[in-house]
């Protein structure tokens, strides 16, 4: 707010640091805080002064230095004690004008009584009356930031400077608040509507304006005295004179003008006081959509007990909190997500339980090849972040089929989208995981297994709803160290059983159960084991497909689907979006070492179990006729984990697809 002022331009502000002398009052300690920095800014030392209160709480000011013909500049910011910090600045003024001081301005950041400044009903405009003493008392110049009202000014007869406090704020939205371009500068009441155009002009911003009751009951007293008088009959006033009925003012109810759904609402204004209106329209913002929301002034008073209501209150709320009350909040963990359980997550919704029984069967069953599956997502995933999410974010939705509504256009193929995604979710991913982790827990505990699934259905259930996606979220990035370190000890412990990662392919082929099929080769290893791009007509798993035809699946699965999708819509900004998606692209390198690899392992260890091709010998090993590769991972878990070990293995929750269905 102050400056050096350079030597040159000393001679035409008529003011020399010699001739400059600062004072403090004693309102408070930020007030000697703030004239020490000043001081110090300026280079020159605090003027000697004594403000002090008699015992009949009488103000006394002693000036304990020379001011005859000097520039002196007087400090006050305003306490809790409003008035005691008017008389002490008017009793300064004073005594630096009859101690024949040159000039007496005044330096008051927050200009006391400002919100009185309109006739109200039978009242008085206090700021003129203060502007009039002030000017009586001997100020000269006034110096103080963001005027409740810039017309104020009119009420001096002397120069007055309303410095702006806007830039700083404007500063602080831009490199403090993250995502801030899916912000929407909001107007608490019409009267700050003009504030709040500036700021959105200023930040290339949509606006958003709160009318209604709640919000217009100050506005509502500004009508200066009722004239005509509010009377029932002209004829209590004279017999001949028709004199219209005032009809009263009828408070609308409660709008926001503008679309806040979805964004961040930035409330602006000049004066915190009284938080009940703040309040208010943080609680309007977040029933209308507003998953973020921040309250910026230049004058906090903060009476009362203010600070705890605000923290108690839905301004600037975490995602585990009362943001789960709103559609964004509890679909989107209120958009606060950052990068790394993001990430996890990511990762944490793809590899369930079935996929470590898919994975680590299919290896046993072919070798290497299926591990293709899982690296395309590294590319994809990074496609999603780049490519798919900033087009998510400006069109503002929280599900796929609101997208496709709004990109398309029409109800009808929201629900179709949605019911279709419902289906595909249930028969295609929840029944899969429900499936592998039924067994898991089948082989792990000999728990029933119907009894399993509905338990960890249950389970799911409850953290999911009642939670959103916030507590999915955080729960995946703790399965998903689980499911990591588990893996990691248990692929270590397989590989010293067949003597290193060396012995994998001449192991592997060698392992074939003691009872097979004659004149088959089913029960044979494939030749092609430990190739990743295979032969394009003989392969079981052509690398033309691979390579070509599964990218197009790719990019449906991770750049479309709600349950991905999601996880990143959550995050608080871009730059938290694309770190999550690089941190799941390295995640989705581990399966071929740590699912598809001990799936052979596992053959090469049981291969009467996992290899087994006989169907009595399947129905003995798994009970199932067709083939028991899908034990593989379970059966490696069992024979070499110890059982508490073995109880981690489970890993995530196969159930696990909470908060993905459309809101809509």
């Amino acid at each position: 707010m102050f400056c050096v002022v350079p030597p040159e331009l000393e001679a035409t502000m008529n003011v020399t640091k010699g001739g400059l002398v600062l004072f403090s009052a004693n309102s408070n300690s930020s007030c000697m805080e703030l004239s020490k920095k000043i001081a110090e800014r300026l280079g020159v030392e605090m003027g000697k002064v004594q403000v002090y209160q008699e015992p009949d709480r009488e103000t006394r000011v002693q000036i304990q230095e020379s001011v005859r013909g000097k520039d002196v500049f007087i400090i006050q910011t305003v306490s809790k004690d409003v008035n005691t910090t008017i008389m002490e600045l008017l009793i300064m003024v004073y005594a630096c004008k009859t101690s024949c001081a040159k000039s007496v301005t005044g330096v008051i950041p927050y200009f006391p009584y400002s919100k009185q400044c309109k006739m109200r009903k039978r009242g008085s405009i206090v700021s003129k009356l203060l502007a009039s003493m002030m000017c009586k008392a001997g100020l000269t110049h006034l110096i103080t930031m963001d005027l409740h009202q810039k017309e104020i000014q009119g009420f001096f007869n002397i120069p007055v400077d309303n410095l702006r406090a806007s830039p700083f704020l404007l500063q602080y939205i831009q490199e403090e608040i993250p995502d801030y371009r899916n912000a929407v500068i909001v107007a608490k009441s019409p009267a700050s509507a003009k504030r709040a155009q500036s700021f959105a002009e200023r930040l290339r911003l949509g606006i958003a304006v709160i009318h209604g009751e709640a919000q217009d009951a100050e506005s509502d007293l500004v009508d200066g005295r009722h004239s005509p008088p509010m009377v029932r009959s002209a004829a209590a006033i004279h017999p001949s004179l028709e004199i219209p009925m005032l009809i009263p003012k009828e408070k609308p109810p409660i709008t926001v003008v503008g679309d806040v759904g979805g964004r961040i609402a930035i409330i602006v204004d000049d004066i915190i006081d009284d938080v009940d209106s703040f309040l208010a329209a943080a609680e309007t913002l977040k029933e209308r959509g507003a998953y973020k929301i921040f309250v910026m002034a230049t004058h906090g008073l903060l009476s009362s007990d203010a600070p705890r209501l605000i923290e108690e209150s839905a301004i600037d709320e975490s995602s585990c909190r009362a943001s789960r009350n709103t559609v964004s909040g509890y679909f989107l963990a209120g958009r606060d997500m950052m990068w790394w359980p993001i990430g996890a997550s990511l990762f944490a919704s793809s590899e369930g339980s079935g996929l470590f029984v898919g994975l680590a069967g299919s290896g046993a069953a072919g070798g290497l090849a299926v591990a293709g599956f899982e690296w395309h997502a590294t590319y994809v995933l990074l496609a999603l972040a780049w490519v798919f999410v900033p087009i998510y974010i400006s069109s503002e939705i929280v599900t796929m089929p609101e997208y496709i509504q709004k990109r398309y256009g029409g109800q009808r193929i929201r629900m179709y989208l949605s019911v279709l995604s419902l289906l595909l979710s249930i028969f295609t991913k929840i029944s899969i995981d429900l499936y592998a982790g039924a067994l898991f827990v089948h082989i792990c505990l000999g728990w029933n297994f119907y009894l399993s699934t509905c338990l960890m259905l249950v389970i799911t259930a409850l953290y999911t709803i009642a939670g959103g996606l916030a507590a999915v979220i955080y729960t995946d990035a703790l399965q998903t160290l689980i499911m990591v370190v588990g893996a990691v000890i248990l692929t270590v412990k397989a590989f010293q059983q067949i003597g290193g990662y060396e012995q994998l392919a001449a192991a592997y082929a060698q392992a074939i159960p003691s009872k097979t099929i004659s004149n088959t080769t089913c029960h044979l290893p494939r030749a092609d084991a430990m190739h990743m791009f295979r032969d394009p007509a003989t392969g079981d798993l052509p690398w033309t497909g691979m390579t070509f035809g599964l990218t197009i699946m790719a990019t449906w699965y991770w750049c479309t689907d709600q349950v991905i999708v999601q996880r990143s819509l959550s995050a608080r900004d871009l730059n938290h979006a694309k770190g999550g998606s690089i941190l799941a692209s390295y995640l989705k390198m581990l399966p071929m070492g740590l699912m598809v690899m001990p799936g052979m392992i596992s053959r090469v260890l049981f291969p009467d179990d996992v290899g087994c091709v006989v169907p009595s010998e399947c129905l003995r090993a798994c009970g199932a006729e067709i083939g028991c590769s899908n034990i593989a991972y379970p059966k490696l878990v069992m024979e070499l984990m110890p059982t508490g070990e073995a109880l981690a293995g489970l890993g995530r929750d196969p159930g696990d697809h909470g908060a993905t269905l459309d809101p809509g």
